[in-house]
């Protein structure tokens, strides 16, 4: 172990050499990959989409991508209108004026579905005929109440077009999924999607080449899809008037509005937590330099590591949104410690360079394992099935990577190249001297207590580690007083959902769906949903195409209520609907194939934690299977499951991760201190304030989701820093004069004035989030401020209680720990 640590201290000390003998070449070269990394930040993309959390090859991404190219879009953009007398001649007119301008101004739009064009069959001998609800338009009261109890009786309009109370109506918006007609594809997309025998289980999904995928034209684009969403807030912002309430849901809204919440945030949180930061060095540096060394160093972080992202051409995605915060907070800590030691020498008469050698030596290799630690802790997500904390797992590591370059290329060569004015040494802070003072005190002559407290503390907080829940719900991310979040919930309340769950059912075999058999099944499938309730989680509506045929049958037999069935014989149905074909050939389009293989099923949900979904994902299965046996495969797309999926990937990234990230930076912590007891030491006073921090969680009731699991794994490579210091002075100290105590009050004095510095820049960055809209965000930043508030107390008392108790040994030979030494042997 030590003859690989002597070739880093080696390499080390060579590349602190070179920065230093041509210190205008290695400015030179930081400057140069700046703006070669600067000039990709045109290309800057953004992606909040829920599918955007999962890699392309995600069963559940590849069926929702084999659906939308056999039956369209299936999440739209709701309008949800309240008025006062939905058929009251001028209501009607604006729902006929907003339904046509929707239609001619909107680009991208496949259909716009309402009241306005709501499907009404009639039939005249063998002929069946499709018009509009308003067509011709009512124009006496008489017609306008015909038309309300017609709206109102029908069971396909209710909680899809109209409330059941008839206060409320809806327009649907469907956005084009590809931008070229989708007729060639071909017809047995999903032959091969199979019932899933368990949510996570691998499935037969045909494989999506590329040659298919440009069959299909080009996809419409996330960017597309929040300028139809733009179109819509703008249109629908003229018809706001009183006495009617207009409501805008579904998730490319939900997208749209993260997105904007996304680089809005971005580009306010950063310049105030700059001038935050930037403030804390005036007042600890209280030199020119002192500031703007640090900020140089942290600006030029934050736009390398922005500039790799997007030559990379990988999307800024919600999760991302944390990481110009983390690494302004991160990577301004290496200057800290370098220059705070820097500067002491400096000032104390050592010639510059001489100071700046002397500050390298001592600083580096914890600046260097600190930076490893930190980037650990999040490349444990690296290889996350979620392709959302993955990247961000990644690229924080290379925004760390390049933390790390630069403040000791940076640094040191601007130091060489600038004249620096000394200054009389600052007399230390009497504050911080007593505070330092008092936790040697506590922590040398009561270690015991401390150990305990800590223990009893701990021990508490993991007892509550159990009772924690995992969540994944981007509406719950919304602040209560968001317009898209009012929104949702007045549609949920008022419409019955405005989430839906396909259902592709395969029969299998050429004209499958005109089968009796088969329909009978799926009508009885279809009731089954409608019925369903199971807590919080209920069906609102189910459309397919049982209902169609039933309503078709009902009308070409004299619009005989007892008709309302599906017929007894496949050529009935078949000829029935070859008549809807020929009378609107776009009827049957969103929901058949067009070999009649396949069909889909939308249900209509209110929007929940997908924690409450996953039981209603069984439960279909396990029905599905009952009603159709293996005649028939049953595969559910949609929103739903690919949240589903989603949080099945939070809950095993969980545990995999954090174990990733604790052993990977204990043997890291073993490597740097050299020593099997004292890397293990350093790892209690990084994992007591972590887990004290999730106890928190269960106490404020906050669930783990895709934020709030970074916690753990970001927070023990952060803390780990102040204890790196901390232990490697303190183990250095102790080889040399043999005396705990005195080896402890030397590093804490030496390091500790630094570490409550960092430990200050740290929470106070994190706690910037706390400014978010975004409440995910929010929470995220209270309890990184808090871990690293409790880390710093953890290593001021624990660690060096821990050292007292434990790291006293024979280094210096014969050495006897303090509890043996008689009273005046004590220093």
């Amino acid at each position: 172990m030590a003859r690989p640590a002597h070739i880093f201290d080696r390499l080390l000390h060579s590349w602190s050499n070179l920065v230093i003998g041509y210190p205008k070449r290695a400015l030179a070269m930081v400057i140069l990959f700046t703006l070669v990394a600067v000039s990709q930040i045109w290309f800057i993309q953004f992606d909040s989409s829920v599918e955007g959390y999962l890699e392309h090859d995600d069963p559940a991404i590849a069926q929702l991508i084999a659906a939308r190219q056999e039956f369209g879009h299936g999440e739209m953009i709701l309008v949800t209108m309240q008025a006062d007398d939905l058929f009251a001649p001028a209501q009607l007119q604006i729902l006929k004026d907003l339904h046509e301008q929707l239609e001619q101004q909107v680009p991208w739009v496949d259909t716009v579905t309402s009241l306005v064009n709501a499907r009404v069959l009639s039939a005249d001998d063998d002929n069946l005929y499709i018009n509009d609800l308003l067509e011709p338009f009512p124009e006496t009261q008489t017609e306008r109440e015909a038309m309300r109890k017609k709206a109102l009786d029908n069971p396909l309009y209710r909680n899809l077009l109209i409330s059941e109370d008839g206060r409320f109506t809806t327009i649907a918006i469907k956005p084009l999924a590809y931008l070229v007609d989708t007729s060639n594809l071909s017809d047995d997309s999903f032959d091969s999607l199979e019932l899933d025998t368990d949510f996570d289980a691998d499935i037969a999904v045909q494989d999506l080449s590329s040659d298919d995928t440009s069959a299909m034209g080009q996809r419409v684009t996330e960017s597309q899809l929040n300028q139809i969403s733009n179109a819509v807030q703008r249109i629908v912002s003229q018809y706001q008037v009183p006495g009617q309430t207009l409501y805008i849901g579904g998730m490319p809204v939900i997208t749209e509005t993260l997105v904007n919440t996304m680089i809005w945030e971005m580009l306010t949180f950063m310049p105030i937590a700059i001038l935050t930061i930037a403030l804390m060095m005036v007042l600890l540096f209280r030199r020119r330099h002192g500031v703007m060394l640090p900020m140089l160093t942290v600006g030029l972080t934050l736009l390398t590591t922005v500039g790799i992202i997007c030559a990379l051409r990988v999307p800024i995605q919600t999760t991302m949104t944390i990481l110009p915060s983390f690494l302004l907070t991160v990577s301004v800590g290496a200057a800290v410690h370098l220059l705070s030691l820097f500067f002491r020498a400096y000032d104390a008469g050592t010639d510059k360079v001489q100071a700046l050698r002397e500050a390298l030596i001592h600083t580096r290799t914890p600046i260097i394992f600190t930076s490893l630690t930190t980037a650990v802790g999040l490349l444990s997500f690296a290889g996350s099935p979620m392709v959302a904390l993955a990247r961000l797992g990644l690229f924080s590591a290379v925004g760390i990577g390049v933390a790390l370059v630069y403040p000791l290329t940076l640094i040191p060569a601007i130091i060489c190249l600038q004249n620096i004015p000394r200054k009389e040494q600052a007399i230390p802070s009497p504050k911080v001297t007593a505070l330092v003072n008092g936790a040697v005190t506590l922590s040398t002559r009561y270690p015991i207590w401390i150990l305990l407290f800590s223990l009893l503390l701990t021990g508490a907080a993991m007892s509550s580690l159990q009772h924690l829940k995992f969540s994944h719900n981007p509406m719950q991310w919304m602040s209560p007083s968001a317009d898209i979040k009012q929104a949702v919930q007045a549609i949920d309340n008022n419409m019955g959902g405005s989430i839906s769950v396909d259902i592709i059912l395969n029969t299998g075999t050429d004209d499958g769906l005109y089968q009796p058999q088969f329909l009978r099944q799926l009508d009885q499938f279809s009731l089954w949903l409608n019925n369903y309730q199971s807590g919080p989680v209920y069906v609102a509506k189910v459309t397919g195409l049982n209902d169609i045929i039933k309503e078709t049958h009902q009308v070409l037999n004299g619009d005989d209520a007892a008709f309302y069935r599906i017929p007894d014989r496949a050529d009935v149905v078949a000829n029935e609907l070859f008549l809807l074909q020929q009378s609107g050939p776009d009827e049957l389009e969103p929901m058949v194939d067009s070999a009649f293989r396949s069909t889909r099923l939308t249900v209509i949900m209110p929007w929940l934690d997908t924690l409450h979904y996953l039981p209603f994902i069984k439960d279909i299965k396990g029905q599905a299977a009952q009603t159709f046996g293996n005649t028939t495969s049953v595969t559910m797309t949609g929103m739903v499951p690919v949240m589903g999926t989603t949080l099945n990937h939070v809950i095993s990234t969980t545990a995999e991760s954090y174990i990733i990230a604790f052993a990977l930076i204990s043997i890291m912590l073993i490597i740097l201190l050299r020593s099997l007891r004292y890397g293990l030491l350093a790892m209690a006073p990084n994992l007591s304030p972590i887990l004290i921090t999730m106890g928190l969680m269960y106490l404020l009731q906050i669930p783990l989701d895709m934020f709030t699991i970074l916690v753990a794994s970001i927070a023990i490579g952060i803390a780990v820093d102040d204890t790196v210091h901390f232990m490697y002075h303190c183990k250095h100290n102790y080889q040399r004069c043999g005396d705990m105590p005195m080896s402890i009050h030397g590093a804490l004095d030496t390091s500790g004035r630094a570490m409550l510095t960092t430990s200050a820049i740290l929470s106070l960055g994190f706690a910037m989030l706390m400014w978010s809209e975004l409440i995910n965000l929010f929470n995220f930043g209270m309890l990184i401020g808090i871990t690293v508030v409790l880390a710093l107390v953890a290593d001021f008392l624990l660690a060096p209680a821990l050292m007292m108790v434990f790291g006293q040994d024979r280094i210096r030979g014969g050495h006897k720990r303090l509890w043996q030494r008689k009273p005046t042997q004590q220093g």
